[in-house]
């Protein structure tokens, strides 16, 4: 009888260990994020907020190489390209969830190159973050006062970014750059 109860508390422990570190996690958002929970104890509370659930959020398309000229319309260094801000919310949530998407594929390989190609410029409560995203080199750098620059590694393909800066009709640039490491 003993060993029963044992074993139907193991079986129920390890089973809320798993429903705690599902995919899923709906914040507060009344949605599910898909994304994959070492990620979610990486992201700020302030993070989940400003993607889904901005008062702006603008899609920029950028040169990939850092401006050597001071120019007015510079992006963390970046020359904008583009720029449209998404009012749809829908349309919002499909561009967050193909950030998230790259974010679980994620490898965990880190190349030291940064040519970001498509960034988000997030407004919340008279705040900013902003994302910047280099499908090219695996990694999103984001940006807000109160916490610096931090960074996360991701994995995938600019296809579907490229698709909403051609709805829009913003350049983006698509040649590689040189050096970069076949994957």
């Amino acid at each position: 009888m003993m060993n029963n109860k044992r074993n139907y508390l193991l079986f129920a422990i390890v089973g809320l260990m798993l429903l705690t570190s599902c995919k899923e996690c709906t914040h507060e958002y009344n949605r599910p994020i898909n994304i994959k929970s070492d990620t979610i104890s990486s992201f700020s509370k302030e993070l989940f907020d400003f993607l889904e659930d901005p008062d702006e959020f603008e899609f920029l398309t950028l040169d990939p190489y850092i401006s050597k000229k001071k120019e007015k319309n510079l992006f963390h260094g970046y020359k904008v390209l583009g720029s449209k801000v998404i009012g749809k919310k829908n349309e919002r949530i499909n561009i967050v969830d193909h950030f998230y998407k790259a974010i679980n594929a994620r490898i965990g390989r880190k190349v030291a190159c940064f040519l970001p190609r498509h960034a988000f410029r997030l407004q919340k409560n008279k705040q900013e973050i902003n994302v910047l995203i280099c499908f090219e080199c695996d990694r999103a750098e984001i940006y807000d006062k109160k916490n610096g620059m931090s960074e996360i590694l991701l994995q995938g393909k600019p296809d579907y970014f490229n698709s909403i800066a051609t709805k829009y009709h913003l350049p983006y640039m698509t040649k590689p750059a040189p050096n970069t490491p076949k994957k």
